[in-house]
């Protein structure tokens, strides 16, 4: 298959999205453990993100991404999206994990830190697996509008009432500052 550019005749390949999102979430752990000597409330807003980014990423991936990939590949490709998709079952967990303790008042900074090691870790095999299985097999007039399924889906998502509070508009200064302050992971806004 051909060399795939960041736009093709349908728009923005969904590889590149992938990456994109990828990029994003290592900046938000990079932010998180960054606040480990500020207020609080600062590294809440930015695990309000993550937790946000980490289910987005997980429905993106399967709901479009992997499905897309395994009806283009083989029997290995098959084997290593169901690896992927395995993967994401104790991201998920973990997800919930730092809810439920937020919720019962407890300390969720090591479950944050494990979350994100163990996100760390899917990000590169989906970065060195995935993403070049998905270039490799899946034909390149169907990146551009996977891409636009991807950027829609994960708008909608966005969308959903239990992420109000966690949208990078309500957790960020808009003037390029600190996050703003005053809610908690499992805070409803």
């Amino acid at each position: 298959m051909s060399e795939i550019s960041g736009t093709d005749r349908g728009g923005v390949a969904a590889t590149h999205i992938v990456l994109d999102y990828h990029k994003r979430l290592k900046g938000l752990f990079h932010q998180y453990q960054a606040l480990d000597l500020r207020e609080s409330t600062l590294r809440d807003a930015v695990c309000r993100q993550i937790l946000m980014e980490a289910e987005i990423h997980s429905k993106i991936d399967q709901d479009l991404l992997y499905p897309a990939i395994q009806a283009c590949c083989g029997e290995d490709g098959i084997r290593r999206v169901a690896a992927a998709f395995a993967e994401h079952q104790p991201i998920l967990e973990w997800v919930d994990k730092i809810r439920e303790l937020y919720k019962e008042g407890h300390s969720w900074d090591t479950e944050m830190e494990s979350l994100i090691e163990v996100l760390e870790t899917h990000l590169e095999f989906e970065s060195r697996d995935i993403v070049p299985l998905a270039e490799e097999n899946i034909p390149l007039e169907q990146m551009g509008p996977l891409g636009m399924r991807i950027q829609l889906h994960k708008m909608e998502l966005e969308e959903l009432p239990e992420y109000a509070d966690s949208r990078p508009e309500v957790t960020q200064n808009a003037n390029g500052g600190e996050q703003m302050r005053g809610r908690h992971p499992g805070e409803a806004a």
